[in-house]
């Protein structure tokens, strides 16, 4: 016989509730509910914060490691986004994929980028494969992320796992834009390399450029024949 659920007073997303909290426990279902709602397209920071108030974890992770910051970084809000960075949300925390933060915002705009920078989030950290959250932006065509990151510190020579730098990616999808951003720093570097008479492995010590002292390793060319220190 069919049961009636509206004549048992009993709602499907009750019984969904009920369901969940059997699988994941309470707080287990409070941190949950935390991603979800921070990666609603609507998510609310007053429900945020009544989640957080009844004990969801802010760094609590899903399956695949990500965290409520993460989640708000795919589809939230700016102000779900910003209202997890002043709670203390973590910007180093790593997926299982190795992903952060950052990396999630630098795929999406430069806005959510920029909110990440604000907290001092380290700029070149890698993934498993070496790459970073400035590969990606330009992997992604996000030439006003890949501005903010290099202007934040992010390494454009810094190469991935298969010797792909951020420079490298850009001459291959020729974005003059971030050519021209780009290398007077790789100018300085081969310049650095003539003035001290030494070879592209003794560079590896790295180079003094106007930002900063980066590590630099030989050049290679890719299979379109574009340069790119490896």
């Amino acid at each position: 016989m069919a049961i009636r659920f509206s004549h048992a007073g009993v709602s499907l997303g009750f019984l969904r509730h009920m369901l969940q909290k059997a699988v994941y426990g309470t707080q287990g279902l409070l941190d949950m509910q935390l991603r979800d709602e921070a990666e609603r397209g609507n998510g609310s920071t007053a429900a945020i914060s009544a989640l957080l108030a009844q004990g969801a974890q802010l760094e609590s992770t899903d399956m695949r490691g990500e965290t409520a910051l993460h989640h708000s970084l795919q589809h939230g809000t700016a102000e779900v986004q910003q209202f997890l960075l002043d709670a203390g949300a973590n910007t180093g925390a790593r997926s299982f994929m190795g992903l952060t933060p950052l990396m999630f915002a630098a795929r999406r705009n430069l806005a959510a980028t920029a909110r990440i920078l604000d907290v001092n989030a380290a700029v070149d950290d890698i993934t498993p494969a070496a790459e970073t959250a400035l590969m990606m932006a330009v992997d992604a065509g996000k030439i006003d992320v890949a501005q903010a990151l290099f202007k934040a510190g992010a390494d454009p020579a810094k190469a991935d796992g298969y010797g792909r730098s951020a420079l490298h990616r850009a001459l291959q999808q020729n974005q003059p834009a971030l050519l021209v951003l780009f290398m007077p720093e790789v100018e300085a570097r081969l310049a650095f390399i003539k003035a001290n008479d030494i070879s592209y492995a003794a560079a590896g010590q790295g180079v003094q450029t106007g930002r900063s002292f980066k590590p630099l390793k030989p050049l290679r060319f890719g299979n379109k024949g574009g340069a790119a220190f490896a």
